[in-house]
């Protein structure tokens, strides 16, 4: 009984550990099902981040050999599987340059153990191009801690590093063309008491000033508190309007070159939210110029005054001379008709001479008289019928026409502005001319045309213009005087004064 008690406590001692040993392996099964599927789980999201994320990743063991790259790596080294990397190194992929120095860095990460972080690099590839990433490196180590290779991510930044070097080559273009510019640049900030932050070297040349001594500081370090004032109102006036202000001229005192007249342009500038950040100037020495135009306008009234006495002057004495002359003529030829018998033909010759000098000379007062008052006797523009003003002048030019045989004709002509006075004594003048240039008759033509561009600068911006045209058929003028037929008293006829295509000229 007693064995059999035994052996009946051992069976149920057996059993009870049997079941306790089928408990714990049933609850060990259980937790590695649960960290199977964990581990399964977290590789899930380690192969969805490898294989979405833009940056490349890869693993590489102490030989810089790649242990696994993302597809972002594969689709780089133009790998259709990221698989197709394993065991080939930077060499394979890259310039040898980049390649070296990349094995390189990864041997310092692993012998000091200290990572590479955000750092720019350039890489080079077989083709010739070049890409631009930001590097982060660190050590890869076992469960036990001990470095087995290197891991790492690289970001594109391409883009960002041709954006940059564009804006770079933007800026230095635009800081060359600044230090160039033949006027005073400058630029305060509007947010810190407009303090300067930019001179250009004319700047420095225009307020005498050394260079690099105006940056951070303010009108009132550099200038009296009497022109500091006036610049800050023009500052503050520019904020308020938010527009380019024109500065009128104000006087500024340089510190050698004494009293300057600056004229200045002041232009807001906005920061993203719209608000004014800096005040850009522009100033530009017109000291000379503003002398100049002084003496110009005092030049002006001087040469006004000159002209009117001048003109005052012909007037008079043409006027006086007029009589004088017109008695030595009258009693000249009075001479002639009472003695012609008792004078011999030398006499009666020498009284022709003094006739004819007479006649002349009164023709030349009288042109001379035209001339000198063309100045002041232009009247405001009207519309103007050329074909009446032609008809006008043809009519006071009837007899000297007919007697030379010469035949006027003209083209239609337009209605224009003009002053119609003014435009008779151009073309009785030039028709005239002609008439005398052709005693053995000829043809007078007068046309309108349009004028030739590159004679007439504002036919673009003026397309109404029109362009009246005389020509005759006569010889021509012989080129070596084209030059001179212009000129005051110059003539090449025994008749005329030489002044008429001088008041052509001046009319037109």
């Amino acid at each position: 009984v007693g064995r059999t008690y035994r052996v009946e406590q051992l069976v149920v001692e057996r059993t009870a550990a049997l079941a306790k040993a089928n408990d714990d392996l049933v609850s060990e099964i259980r937790e590695r099902k649960r960290a199977s599927e964990a581990l399964a789980q977290e590789r899930y999201l380690m192969n969805s981040l490898m294989d979405n994320v833009p940056d490349h990743i890869y693993f590489k063991d102490r030989q810089s050999r790649f242990l696994r790259v993302n597809k972002a790596m594969a689709a780089v080294f133009k790998l259709s599987d990221p698989a197709a990397a394993l065991g080939k190194t930077d060499f394979d992929f890259f310039l040898p340059s980049y390649a070296q120095s990349a094995s390189a860095d990864e041997q310092d990460i692993m012998r000091t153990g200290k990572p590479l972080i955000d750092r720019e690099e350039k890489e080079a590839w077989p083709d010739g191009s070049v890409t631009w990433v930001l590097t982060t490196k660190e050590c890869l180590r076992d469960k036990n801690g001990a470095i087995i290779g290197t891991f790492g991510t690289s970001r594109d930044i391409t883009a960002r590093k041709r954006a940059e070097e564009r804006l770079q080559q933007q800026k230095d273009f635009l800081d060359n063309l600044i230090q160039h510019l033949p006027v005073a640049v400058f630029v305060k900030n509007a947010k810190n008491d407009f303090r300067f932050e930019l001179w250009n070297d004319k700047a420095y040349e225009v307020f005498g000033l050394e260079k690099g001594g105006v940056i951070g500081k303010t009108d009132y370090d550099i200038n009296s508190r009497e022109q500091a004032d006036l610049f800050r109102k023009h500052d503050l006036d520019t904020i308020r309007a938010r527009q380019v202000v024109d500065v009128p001229a104000e006087t500024f005192d340089h510190p050698t070159r004494g009293r300057l007249v600056l004229h200045t342009l002041k232009v807001p500038l906005y920061d993203s939210d719209g608000s004014p950040a800096y005040l850009l100037g522009i100033s530009e020495d017109i000291t000379e110029r503003k002398r100049a135009e002084e003496e110009l306008h005092h030049m002006t009234i001087e040469l006004r005054r000159s002209n009117s006495e001048l003109e005052q002057f012909a007037y008079v004495a043409s006027h006086d001379l007029q009589e004088p002359l017109r008695m030595i003529a009258s009693y000249t030829q009075l001479l002639a008709r009472r003695y012609q018998d008792k004078l011999g033909p030398d006499a009666q010759e020498f009284i022709g001479y003094a006739v004819d000098g007479a006649l002349r000379m009164q023709a030349l007062i009288t042109d001379l008289l035209a001339y000198s008052r063309l100045g002041m006797r232009g009247k405001p523009f009207q519309m103007t019928d050329c074909g009446e003003v032609v008809a006008q002048a043809l009519a006071n030019l009837k007899v000297a026409i007919e007697e030379s045989g010469v035949q006027i004709t003209h083209t239609p002509l337009p209605k224009v502005m003009g002053d119609p006075e003014q435009m008779k004594q151009v073309l009785l003048n030039l028709i005239i001319n002609s008439v005398q240039a052709m005693p053995d008759g000829g043809i007078v033509t007068l046309s309108t045309a349009r004028p030739d561009e590159a004679t007439w600068r504002d036919i673009r911006t003026q397309p109404e213009l029109v362009e009246l045209r005389v020509r005759d058929s006569g010889k021509g003028i012989p080129d070596d005087q084209r030059q001179n037929i212009f000129v005051p008293f110059y003539t090449t006829k025994e008749k005329g004064t030489g002044l008429g295509l001088a008041i052509c000229q001046r009319i037109v």
